[in-house]
């Protein structure tokens, strides 16, 4: 399966807060995504249905539904998704979408901090065409493994039984910070080793408006980080490096022959 990591400015992110889906923009990035040959493109968390306590709730739910399957039919299968109200609940969700038809979301499953949302209950699968993938959402993935408390074995488990393997990749959206660091790395490499799946991780650039606390300070999301992690030959691997993951750029790689391709979304400039 080809897939195009859509690794987009914070600003750009943050800025669809009470301002409805971006419908031309991601046309033009699903065009982008076509053009070399994906199957499936990946937004970051939080897009297009980012939370800002200045526009007060998020989202209803069937809202973001309809408008999701509202967008113009497309080749390409999309992941997006962000912060939206299931009748009087808060959920951070992720939804994919193919040719107008909408799967079932993906509720995450871990707080990061003091992230506002009821945690869904477990992982699925989706399964489109003659693909399949498992989707996770930034904490999911990192948290509990470096606050063990024995989620991660139970997500694990879960992640194995529903087929998570070469042909069956698991998606990490994220709006989070410090991707090429331990604190991720460790995790990510730790899920493509138990599940013998890529691992692929979808992330922000840039400096977010938006901070998290850290020590006796504050910091912004973002910094890149977008990439592929799977395990060939008893080794770990992950592309693209570090230092080529910072800006951003659709990074788009093949998981049954691990081959990639970085475009920057230089011509595609958000106004």
């Amino acid at each position: 399966m080809r897939i195009a990591l859509i690794q987009l400015p914070a600003d750009e992110v943050e800025a669809c807060a009470g301002s409805g889906i971006p419908v031309e923009r991601i046309g033009q990035l699903l065009d982008l995504a076509a053009a070399h040959h994906a199957d499936l493109a990946v937004f970051p968390e939080g897009y297009p249905f980012i939370m800002s306590s200045a526009e007060g709730a998020p989202v209803r739910l069937e809202q973001a539904k309809a408008d999701l399957e509202a967008l113009p039919a497309h080749p390409v299968a999309c992941i997006l998704g962000g912060y939206v109200m299931e009748r009087d609940t808060p959920r951070n969700a992720s939804f994919l979408i193919h040719q107008g038809h909408l799967h079932e979301p993906y509720f995450k499953r871990v707080r990061w901090q003091d992230e506002q949302f009821e945690p869904g209950t477990a992982l699925l699968r989706w399964r489109w065409d003659n693909h399949q993938v498992i989707p996770l959402i930034c904490a999911d993935v990192c948290v509990p493994w470096n606050a063990p408390d024995g989620r991660t074995a139970q997500m694990l488990g879960e992640a194995i039984a529903l087929g998570a393997g070469p042909a069956c990749p698991i998606i990490v959206s994220t709006f989070g910070a410090d991707l090429r660091t331990p604190y991720w790395t460790a995790p990510l490499r730790a899920w493509a080793r138990a599940c013998n799946a890529p691992v692929l991780v979808a992330a922000i650039a840039g400096a977010s408006c938006r901070t998290f606390d850290e020590g006796d300070g504050e910091r912004a999301y973002g910094g890149g980080g977008s990439g592929m992690y799977w395990v060939e030959g008893g080794r770990d691997y992950v592309w693209p490096k570090a230092a080529d993951s910072v800006d951003p750029a659709m990074y788009v790689l093949d998981t049954d022959h691990p081959q990639s391709l970085r475009v920057p979304l230089d011509a595609l400039a958000h106004a």
